[in-house]
């Protein structure tokens, strides 16, 4: 599995979604900056000291440079063009909202940005300077983490990921313009992990999770899911048969279940399925189901591979995603 650009906050909104990393994704890098380390919360803090999943990754200038850049030529277009970007970030009036002091909560650290940027930000009453950098909008505060999140990965040949969906027509529209190899194609395809958690989830705690995690040999269960699901993505890039590798993902779902099953008790039941998102740059509503209640049958690779198709390239799709089902 590639590695996986958390943003655009230093740490997961949702606990649920953290929880569920904590079982099946290998490991994940937020970008923190030093200066951030005492923003991050104790429960945070207990899985980065506890766990491999967290892989914290220090901004480098250039990176935040070019983030810079690429954000104070989208704000010139939003300003110039408002009416294109008006469903992109949900509001009628963005110069308005941008400049709304009431609903600056996004603070963005300056090891992330280079000067140029605070000063334009400043001097057009879209932020203000802190201790650690600026204060601003999140609407401003998600765009400026879209680049830099972008530029990470670019280097760390990774992709990015996110637990908030708020700002998804504005990511797909961004990066359909970015347009670059191992990215998202023009038409999004993603894998989506339905995950069935009991109503009592939030009253399991983190500490669980993690002993869960720890386990050897869940380790391995883990590690041979991923890289099954790694070769299937592979398979659908090349032009392969992906079949051959569905029977190694089911297998290993499977056994993971009844790991967890054993492990937590009760009705905690999950199942691993795909799904195909067609969209376009205004809007990412548009979900087709392709399998549901199990693994991937042959007619939801076959429209996978049809719409991989209908992309025209062969770009990789492996931003992964959570739907949290509660039974």
């Amino acid at each position: 599995m590639k590695r996986l650009i958390y943003y655009p906050t230093f740490e997961p909104q949702d606990i649920d979604w953290l929880k569920y990393a904590l079982i099946y994704i290998d490991n994940f890098s937020p970008i923190i900056p030093n200066t951030g380390n005492e923003n991050i919360s104790d429960k945070f803090k207990y899985v980065i000291d506890n766990t491999d999943l967290v892989n914290v990754h220090q901004p480098t200038y250039n990176q935040g440079d070019r983030a810079s850049t690429k954000t104070l030529i989208e704000v010139e277009n939003i300003l110039r063009f408002p009416n294109q970007y008006r469903d992109k970030f949900n509001i009628i009036n963005i110069e308005k909202e941008l400049k709304n002091v009431q609903k600056w909560d996004y603070e963005i650290f300056q090891e992330k940005f280079n000067m140029d940027f605070s000063d334009e930000m400043v001097n057009r009453e879209f932020a203000v300077r802190t201790e650690n950098g600026i204060r601003t909008s999140k609407q401003l505060g998600h765009l400026f983490m879209i680049f830099l999140s972008e530029e990470v990965a670019k280097e760390e040949k990774g992709n990015p990921i996110t637990d908030i969906s708020e700002f998804d027509n504005l990511t797909t529209y961004l990066r359909n313009i970015e347009s670059r190899q191992d990215t998202i194609p023009d038409n999004l395809i993603r894998s989506v992990i339905d995950l069935n958690l009991p109503d009592n989830i939030k009253n399991i705690p983190i500490e669980r999770f993690v002993e869960f995690r720890n386990s050897d040999e869940i380790s391995e269960l883990r590690n041979k899911l991923n890289c099954s699901l790694t070769n299937f993505y592979k398979s659908l890039e090349s032009g392969a048969d992906p079949n051959k590798y569905l029977k190694f993902i089911e297998v290993n779902s499977d056994e993971i279940t009844k790991q967890i099953l054993l492990f937590f008790g009760g009705l905690f039941s999950c199942s691993l399925g795909a799904s195909s998102i067609i969209t376009n740059p205004l809007s990412l509503e548009s979900m087709k189901e392709i399998t549901e209640g199990t693994i991937m049958t042959f007619s939801g690779v076959s429209a996978i591979k049809s719409a991989w198709s209908q992309s025209g390239d062969k770009r990789a799709a492996r931003k992964f995603l959570t739907r949290l089902h509660k039974i």
